[in-house]
């Protein structure tokens, strides 16, 4: 089937339009990595724009899911290459990835999570262990790509997730993302955990 599928909608690259991959090998070199926020425990993967951001636009709203492979991959050549220190530590420290929820409603409209999806892959990748369902969205909440104001994005997460009480709560953990924008999303998931863990770090594709 896939081959099929391969034929009538060909992959292309997001950047220069030539079938094969969404990411060819040549344009991979003009996705430009964030820089590592040590003092802020965050890791923002890539910049978002341009072809990142089409990527996981169409993730999200195409339900392009054969993304997550290339995705992924681009992911973690990224964290191995430029990030092997951090990586270490990780590996090190039993640091276990959790991905942010969606609410109930909103993954029965899309029929997945895309942060699950490549947190799971990323975790299995660079041999880290992944806990899914640790958290619950219990407020449908709004894109938050849709609100300007700082305030308006902490107001829209205000008691959005609760604890999955039959989870078992890791001691170092990896909050995962699709996208950092304020990272008011994050932050109100950590604000849930911080109690109970010792270390918290944030990962994102984007930023």
């Amino acid at each position: 089937m896939s081959i099929f599928l391969d034929i009538i909608f060909p992959k292309r690259c997001y950047s220069c339009g030539k079938i094969g991959k969404y990411f060819c090998p040549k344009c991979l070199d003009q996705i430009f990595p964030r820089s590592l926020d040590p003092t802020a425990n965050r890791l923002s993967l890539f910049k978002y724009n341009d072809a990142i951001r089409l990527a996981i636009t169409d993730l999200k709203y195409g339900f392009v899911t054969d993304l997550i492979d290339e995705l992924t991959d681009i992911s973690v050549k990224s964290i191995k290459k430029n990030y092997p220190h951090l990586l270490k530590f990780w590996r090190k420290n039993k640091y276990v990835i959790t991905p942010i929820p969606l609410h109930w409603q909103r993954f029965n409209w899309r029929s997945f999570n895309q942060s699950d999806l490549l947190a799971r892959s990323i975790a299995a990748k660079l041999k880290l262990n992944y806990l899914p369902n640790l958290l619950i969205k219990t407020k449908n909440t709004a894109p938050q790509a849709g609100f300007s104001h700082k305030a308006s994005r902490l107001q829209n997460l205000n008691h959005a997730f609760i604890l999955n009480q039959k989870a078992l709560i890791p001691k170092n953990l990896i909050i995962f993302d699709d996208v950092y924008t304020t990272g008011a999303t994050l932050r109100s998931a950590a604000k849930i955990l911080k109690s109970h863990c010792r270390d918290i770090w944030f990962l994102t594709l984007a930023g």
